[in-house]
């Protein structure tokens, strides 16, 4: 058995068997990495066309180029 303390519910103090701990955190890691990756490409996106009005953008969209990684 391993204890873990939780924030949200009552008792504080929680206890799991390890298999179940780890198959927890294991599914969270995975939620989490990809919500990561998914912040990681909207900022990425959203910094990429800093100098560029939505109007600029879609003109280049629409010319066949992407933007300022094409030029």
């Amino acid at each position: 058995m391993a204890s873990f303390c939780s924030l949200r519910h009552h008792p504080f103090i929680k206890q799991v068997h390890s298999a179940a701990l780890i198959t927890i955190l294991h599914d969270t890691k995975g939620l989490f990495m990809n919500s990561l990756s998914a912040l990681r490409k909207e900022i990425s996106t959203s910094t990429e066309f800093d100098n560029y009005t939505n109007t600029t953008i879609c003109a280049l969209h629409h010319s066949g180029q992407n933007g300022p990684q094409a030029q």
